[in-house]
């Protein structure tokens, strides 16, 4: 993975463009299940937490994590106004495990390109857990994995998870998969 400071953008920037439009269309997605408990994890941006959180005021729990300090603190006033959610730094690559995984009926992870431990994470998911991801279909220096179709995210996640479908997201030039799937 690379270095922290590679991961110094503001929390803003994913709050526009394709980030936003995908937001938007994983906040509606995730809102048709009925969520109670959710988990996003290498959030980024405050943008996807605040769309959802205001679409559904009955969530109980929304855990928010990231392991960059300057997105959790931009993040953490943003969504400072909602009481069922908690934001905290997490380097999900190594504390995957310490997860109690079975806490939440919903995972979100936005930023799945940027984790070396991918696979293990989604494994250690608990069974009947709704699953969304956002995957890229674009390169850049902090990505260590892209996907140019819909059979390469199947071929390396659906022996860990249950794909419902894949949608595409454009904007801004750029090319963003939506993964809809549950833990079996």
């Amino acid at each position: 993975m690379p270095g922290r400071d590679a991961y110094q953008q503001p929390a803003a920037k994913f709050a526009r463009g394709v980030y936003h439009a995908r937001n938007r269309r994983l906040a509606e997605l995730v809102a048709a299940g009925g969520p109670r408990r959710i988990f996003e994890f290498a959030a980024g941006s405050y943008d996807l937490a605040r769309l959802i959180l205001d679409r559904d005021p009955a969530i109980e729990t929304y855990r928010w994590s990231d392991f960059a300090p300057r997105c959790i603190a931009e993040s953490r006033k943003i969504l400072a106004g909602y009481p069922a959610c908690t934001l905290e730094e997490l380097d999900i690559d190594a504390d995957y495990a310490a997860v109690d995984w079975s806490a939440y009926d919903t995972v979100i992870c936005v930023s799945l390109e940027h984790l070396a431990r991918d696979r293990e994470i989604l494994e250690a998911i608990a069974p009947q857990t709704r699953v969304f991801l956002s995957l890229p279909r674009f390169g850049a220096p902090t990505h260590l994995r892209w996907f140019n179709g819909e059979l390469q995210i199947r071929r390396r996640y659906a022996e860990l998870i249950a794909i419902d479908r894949i949608e595409q997201i454009r904007g801004g030039g750029l090319r963003k998969f939506l993964v809809v799937a549950h833990r079996p």
